[in-house]
């Protein structure tokens, strides 16, 4: 389009009727750019131009979705997800190719629908990618009351429009001074894009019934069948006990309880009593022992005396010592060779031996003549000095103990033993008691009081009571459980959609003027004359 083109030699009455179709087209644009606009519900706020050819592209994505996911396409395990591009919409002819805003196609591989299973429900997000906006929706599905047999069906719920990213974006504003329109271009081709009138677009629209998509509709009712879950309950007739899949009957019969001879059965107390001869051990003195029927206790006395040792021994700490022999000392392990005015004496420490002395002249304290020796000294050998032991004697019939000699003599006394009860009878005391043991009964009989029972017992096979039941949500029908499911097919939708064609035209003539702000209201370009014409640039 060419804006720069100037034209020459206007009438007052062309000047008027451009002066009005710009002030109707100013107008027109401060009445529809301030306003932003949402599409079913999608809050997302972009601009009339471009905004509501975005939103319409992006439903339309999401209703030929709803149509594609039917039952068997639908993921099936929790958390799993199905996802199909906007390239493959396109292939399975889903849809037909869409424009945004900028006259451009959108992305066939960053566009796409993806559904993941939840537990009660399916959520798809619809994305859709395009040079005028890059955004996506959020979709819950499920089968819900308002469905109306419909199978799967949208949620009703407010829709948000999310930008992948937030754009910058300048719009451009322009003025034609002295404008003059040019003739139209030649129509476009139909398409469902939906295209609004302007002073420089004119729109044609036709409406045809066209194939939309698919849905699940139900059809009917089938009846599933599942065998019965049977229970078997094994019960016994009154008078019998189940025992291990069988009834128990018992008899019985008694007989009285018999004592030992001499006893007699004691009716209250359920016991057999008698007169019996018992007897308990006797007692002794404290300090005595028992032997037979006398008690005897033993004392005994020490005396003690002093050891003797050999001749010239003394007995020291129970040992007898003899003298010790002499002590000598040798020299050992040499230590050092040392000078000095004296040789030290030899000690069991340190051995010394003189080496050599000299008469010389010293003036180390005062001056005179001394006597120098040299000496070494040795680590000293001590032998000898030790005292020979011997073991000491003690006179006849004594014992060693310790440092002393020791003779025990015993003597003993005896009493007789007592009893607390009855009488002394060969080391015991004898006594007659009352006694009472458990009254016997005959093998296989069992005591019960005074008498005595033996049972036998008859089995017989157990009844059976059947009972039939199902689970879930089955029916029990006769021997079958039963449910009644919906049916479902895929039905072709036919809906009237509205094509749209348009064609252009531009200015003739006039000296177009182009200005850039980021404001889409920028209210002192409209006071000076400038619109907004739709184009814009976003990074």
């Amino acid at each position: 389009m060419n804006y720069g083109v100037e034209r020459k030699g206007f009438t007052i009455k062309d000047i008027f009727i451009q002066i009005v179709v710009i002030a109707l087209f100013v107008f027109l644009l401060a009445w529809l750019f301030p306003t932003r606009v949402s599409f079913n519900g999608l809050n997302k706020k972009i601009d009339i131009l471009t905004g509501t050819m975005y939103g319409n592209n992006i439903q339309t994505m999401k209703e030929a979705a709803i149509s594609y996911y039917t039952n068997e396409r639908l993921p099936q395990a929790l958390n799993d997800v199905e996802r199909i591009t906007l390239k493959d919409m396109l292939n399975l002819h889903l849809l037909v190719d869409f424009v945004d805003g900028n006259g451009n196609s959108c992305s066939k591989t960053d566009s796409y629908v993806e559904v993941i299973k939840l537990r009660d429900e399916y959520q798809m997000k619809v994305n859709l990618s395009c040079t005028d906006n890059d955004a996506y929706i959020i979709v819950h599905l499920g089968c819900y009351d308002y469905c109306n047999g419909l199978g799967i069906c949208a949620k009703e719920e407010e829709i948000t429009v999310t930008p992948n990213k937030e754009l910058s974006c300048e719009y451009e504003y322009e003025k034609i001074i002295n404008p003059v329109w040019g003739d139209y271009g030649a129509w476009s081709e139909w398409s469902t894009n939906k295209v609004s009138a302007s002073d420089y677009r004119q729109v044609e629209t036709k409406t045809e019934v066209a194939l939309t998509g698919t849905r699940q509709v139900q059809v009917g009712t089938r009846v599933e069948t599942t065998p019965v879950s049977r229970t078997e309950t094994r019960y016994c007739a009154d008078g019998s006990t189940p025992v291990n899949g069988q009834c128990a009957t018992s008899s019985s019969t008694s007989v009285e309880a018999s004592c030992p001879s001499g006893y007699t059965y004691n009716a209250s107390t359920g016991m057999c009593t008698g007169t019996v001869t018992k007897s308990i051990d006797p007692t002794c003195p404290s300090g005595y022992t028992r032997n037979g029927n006398s008690c005897t206790k033993g004392t005994t006395s020490y005396s003690y005396a002093t050891p003797s040792c050999p001749s010239g021994y003394t007995f020291e700490g129970g040992t007898c010592y003899g003298p010790a022999t002499a002590v000598s000392y040798t020299k050992g392990a040499y230590i050092g060779t040392y000078t000095g005015y004296s040789v030290p004496s030899t000690n069991a420490n340190t051995y010394y031996e003189t080496v050599s002395s000299d008469y010389v002249y010293d003036c180390n304290n005062s001056c005179a003549f001394r006597w120098v020796y040299t000496y070494k000294a040795y680590k000293t050998v001590v032998t000898g000095g030790n005292r020979p032991t011997a073991t000491p004697t003690c006179p006849q019939g004594y014992a060693p103990t310790g440092s002393t000699c020791v003779k025990a003599e015993s003597s003993s006394e005896s009493v007789q033993a007592t009893c607390s009860r009855g009488t002394l009878q060969n080391g015991r005391c004898v006594y007659s008691d009352t006694d009472s043991v458990n009254p016997t009964c005959p093998s296989g009989y069992t005591q019960s009081g005074g008498r005595c029972y033996a049972g036998s017992t008859s089995y017989s096979d157990a009844l059976i009571s059947v009972a039939n039941s199902c689970t879930g949500d089955y029916t029990l029908s006769g021997d079958s459980c039963t449910k009644t499911v919906p049916v479902y097919e895929n039905q072709d939708i036919y809906e009237n959609v509205t094509y749209y064609r348009y064609r252009t035209r531009s200015y003739a003539s006039g000296d177009r003027r182009v200005k850039w702000s980021k404001s889409q209201n920028d209210q002192a370009l409209l006071r000076d004359g400038y619109s907004l014409t739709g184009n814009k640039k976003c990074n």
